[in-house]
């Protein structure tokens, strides 16, 4: 498997009839299911704390969901693009039926150079996924616990950032903090929310 492979797997195209609707990006590991070190047993998917109602209520309200994933490990030879599918496999199982998500890209660059490689901080992945399904940025609505994440999103234009501290999330917000306060983040016209868990997703983003 080759440093530079990019999956996307696409589950409900019919939602590109929803043009105008907030789209809602979800980082994986850290963010929907417990982050556990280049997991590839399907037996050890979790889903974290609010994740299952945030986007079984996203997907009733006919909002896509797209999961935007950094797997390195692949290209590490520490699991496989088959342990990434059975993984997958078993987070979607957990969420219920029908399957609530969109779409997932993934990627197993080790390294985000060149900049136009779909590993986060780059926003290739996001830009590919507005482009295949025709949906507006403008009330787009990324979640991550990594400040690669967040900065993917905000590299994409993407007005709505929000940082959970599951996953990596409590080591990646001082990072953030810190570059907020010594002016080496600049937000422009997004905002950044930090909440502790999916539970504190604020749901009226859903109504802009």
């Amino acid at each position: 498997m080759t440093k530079k492979s990019i999956k996307i797997f696409n589950f409900n195209k019919e939602q590109k009839r929803y043009k105008k609707s907030p789209v809602l990006f979800l980082d994986r590991d850290g963010v929907i299911i417990e982050d556990c070190h280049y997991i590839k047993d399907p037996n050890r998917v979790k889903i974290c704390k609010g994740a299952k109602k945030l986007i079984r209520t996203a997907f009733k309200k006919n909002i896509p969901t797209i999961i935007v994933t950094n797997q390195s490990g692949i290209s590490k030879n520490l699991l496989t693009w088959e342990d990434y599918n059975r993984v997958t496999e078993a987070m979607i199982t957990k969420l219920g039926n029908p399957n609530p998500i969109t779409a997932i890209y993934a990627n197993s660059y080790i390294n985000d150079i060149p900049k136009k490689n779909w590993r986060k901080p780059n926003p290739a992945m996001i830009i590919k996924a507005l482009e295949d399904f025709s949906l507006d940025i403008d009330n787009s609505i990324l979640v991550g616990d990594r400040k690669s994440d967040i900065l993917s999103g905000l590299r994409a234009g993407i007005k709505n950032l929000i940082h959970v501290n599951t996953g990596h999330g409590k080591e990646e917000k001082k990072v953030l903090i810190n570059d907020l306060e010594n002016n080496l983040l600049k937000l422009n016209k997004s905002n950044l929310l930090f909440i502790n868990d999916l539970e504190e997703f604020p749901f009226n983003l859903f109504n802009l």
